[in-house]
């Protein structure tokens, strides 16, 4: 069985003491996977079924499950101690018996306010009237922003082989192909990765394009058009999320000059990643190399965090300052659309290093538009 890694353990103590809490409870999907590596399927699909993760400050962890789940879990977690509560039964009591088990019954507890239910909550404080609870979703945000040197090479290989889904559909298409089918060609490509993938690849081509988060339609796609891609993959709990323009029988000039001044923006972008540059200055360099160049900026992000969450921190717009730190990865995706012809993306993955900026979606150049024949 896997043992509990010190890493995460220790970073999950340091922010204890950091916010003066005793213990994490933690009870999303998404946070329950990050503590005990353990994707528990029936917390995802059932919120009467939940997880928790108890992370003391003091002591060791524990995991608890619904008893569907304990083999499962104890085959997966790095937390030795996985205990389970019958399907009929609440699971809270339960967890109010680890608390007191471990002697938390008067402590500061960090709990997942967004996504604990208010009946579990109100169950948790009758049973431990004396504890306080306090929320530590945003604790966990920043926690998980900092990503550990296995999360950051399965991100790596997540942005690998979405490239490479995008890139075998852009050989095997033709004009007169409709955008439905190659989207379902990247959703095969994906899941020839054993990837998830979560919903149905953004692929619009021309005008259609222009609109934003327009779905794939059973439009034919012709000779001159220009085709915007916008797909993610979860690899092993973890996203990509990887951007990219084709075109079909070659670009015209103008098409051409488009692409080339939003790749140099992005590659100055990219430039800027350094550690302690912050997010909101990166999206002012976006507003004023795009301006610059001629070109719109028609949405208010420049890109955002990702790891077992699509969107994680930081944001990359004008409302957050945050500082880049080492290990963040960001998918960085300038844009911009041409009334009447078609919407311009880029979009990478990019780790923030001591040494500078690493692009984990580096399998392929995209320095130039992609030729359909």
């Amino acid at each position: 069985m896997a043992q509990e890694s010190p890493t995460a353990l220790d970073a999950m103590r340091d922010a204890l003491d950091a916010a003066e809490l005793d213990c994490l409870v933690l009870v999303s999907p998404t946070n329950v996977y990050y503590a005990s590596d353990a994707d528990i399927l029936t917390s995802r699909v059932s919120l009467g079924r939940p997880s928790f993760v108890v992370v003391p400050r003091l002591g060791e962890s524990a995991i608890l499950v619904c008893d569907w789940e304990e083999g499962f879990t104890k085959s997966k977690s790095r937390i030795r101690d996985v205990r389970s509560y019958s399907l009929a039964s609440s699971a809270v009591p339960m967890l109010a018996e680890v608390l007191l088990e471990k002697g938390l019954e008067r402590a500061r507890l960090g709990v997942e306010e967004t996504y604990l239910r208010a009946l579990d909550y109100r169950q948790l404080c009758a049973l431990l009237p004396s504890a306080k609870l306090l929320p530590c979703d945003q604790l966990m945000q920043r926690l998980r922003a900092i990503k550990t040197p296995q999360e950051i090479e399965s991100l790596r290989q997540a942005a690998i082989c979405t490239e490479k889904a995008i890139y075998a559909t852009f050989l095997t298409a033709r004009a007169g192909a409709t955008e439905r089918d190659l989207a379902d060609r990247i959703f095969s490509s994906l899941r020839g990765f054993d990837a998830m993938v979560p919903a149905i690849p953004l692929l619009t081509a021309g005008i259609n394009s222009t609109t934003l988060h327009l779905l794939p339609s059973e439009k034919r796609i012709s000779p001159g058009e220009v085709i915007h891609v916008d797909t993610q993959g979860v690899f092993s709990g973890y996203y990509s999320d990887i951007s990219r323009n084709a075109v079909v029988g070659g670009p015209s000039p103008e098409q051409r000059s488009v692409y080339k001044r939003l790749w140099d923006t992005q590659q100055q972008i990219i430039e800027e990643m350094k550690v302690g540059a912050r997010a909101s200055e990166l999206y002012r360099l976006y507003q004023k190399l795009s301006e610059r160049r001629g070109l719109t900026v028609p949405i208010s992000t420049l890109g955002h965090g990702i790891g077992l969450e699509m969107h994680e921190l930081p944001e990359l717009d004008l409302e957050h300052d945050t500082e880049l730190l080492p290990g963040m990865v960001l998918a960085v995706e300038p844009t911009t659309i041409i009334p009447g012809d078609a919407r311009y993306d880029i979009e990478d993955m990019v780790l923030v290093t001591e040494e500078g900026p690493e692009l984990l979606s580096a399998w392929r150049s995209a320095e130039e538009m992609f030729v359909i024949e």
